[in-house]
């Protein structure tokens, strides 16, 4: 892992980009929750939803998605 001060190629550490990732993700959780007016009982499911998401919007591959991709690939 390489760091240049002072350069936009500079690559982050994986940890930190995680922690944008789950960021953008209780960000899109929370717009949820807002949406469906509060209340509680689903957090699960909005934080699923979110991910799910932001996953798709920035081109990773969710686990089950790989785990289709190799059920898929082995029948």
């Amino acid at each position: 892992m390489k760091f240049k001060q002072n350069n936009k190629d500079t690559q982050l550490p994986t940890v930190a980009r995680q922690d944008s990732v789950d960021e953008e993700i209780a960000r899109v959780a929370y717009h949820y929750w807002e949406t469906r007016g509060g209340g509680e009982g689903h957090a699960l499911d909005d934080w699923l939803m979110a991910e799910q998401e932001v996953l798709r919007r920035r081109g990773i591959r969710s686990r089950s998605e790989e785990r289709e991709k190799r059920a898929s690939t082995a029948a």
